[in-house]
């Protein structure tokens, strides 16, 4: 499948899930921001969240393994949040962002292996968080790894 082609789907149906978006209108009262590639110059703000970026970060193909090709997409899911939580002890501060980030990255991640075309299937989700360094930004990363099996007469360098 041609990455392109894979990457569209995906933002496709990441854009449009009723469950993402009815999550963000109770906690954001706005829609997903959904962005493929960035400008380095020009990354999305604070306005844009809660938003999934999505973008191409390797692809492996050959004639070593011509029984698949793996196209791995990175996903950044990213809320920007100052609430703090209350009714929590009188020596905790508990950020809300970091909550609604775990659950929205949930949401993204379900939605995502449901917009995966049949003849796809997801091999690996690799997590990671950022919610210190870019504060009142809070991140997830995801690596995504899917799978793409080939069968006899299929162009392994497709």
């Amino acid at each position: 499948m041609n990455f392109n082609t894979l990457i569209q789907n995906l933002r496709d149906g990441l854009a449009t899930d009723s469950t993402i978006e009815t999550w963000c209108q109770s906690e954001y009262s706005k829609s997903l921001t959904v962005v493929v590639g960035a400008d380095k110059r020009n990354l999305p703000g604070a306005s844009d969240c809660p938003l999934i970026h999505l973008f191409p970060l390797a692809k492996k193909t050959g004639y070593d393994d011509v029984a698949k090709i793996e196209h791995v997409i990175g996903v950044v899911v990213g809320v920007h949040d100052t609430t703090v939580l209350s009714g929590i002890e009188a020596n905790i501060t508990e950020y809300e962002g970091v909550e609604n980030l775990e659950s929205l990255r949930k949401l993204v991640e379900n939605a995502f292996v449901a917009s995966v075309p049949s003849a796809v299937r997801v091999d690996e989700v690799i997590i990671a968080y950022d919610s210190i360094e870019d504060f009142p930004f809070f991140w997830s990363n995801m690596q995504i790894t899917l799978v793409q099996d080939l069968y006899q007469g299929d162009d392994p360098l497709a």
